[in-house]
């Protein structure tokens, strides 16, 4: 990885099994998943690692589709 990649060369990367590509994308959505980790003005740290499984989950699962 160069460092220029964007968001779905690096999910390509990610789904092809390169666990760096999947830390960068993983660091990339890190924000939206800690806003969603908030419960009653806390940040909620079982929340976070339950909503970050379930991405890592969903990514493995997806199916990038031929544009054709």
């Amino acid at each position: 990885m160069r460092g220029n990649e964007t968001f779905d060369d690096l999910l390509k990367a990610a789904l092809n099994g390169n666990e760096f590509a999947m830390d960068c994308v993983l660091q990339q959505i890190d924000p939206i998943v800690r806003n969603n980790s908030i419960v009653n003005k806390g940040f909620d740290e079982d929340l976070y690692q339950i909503i970050l499984m379930r991405v890592i989950q969903g990514i493995r699962k997806f199916e990038i589709r031929d544009e054709n």
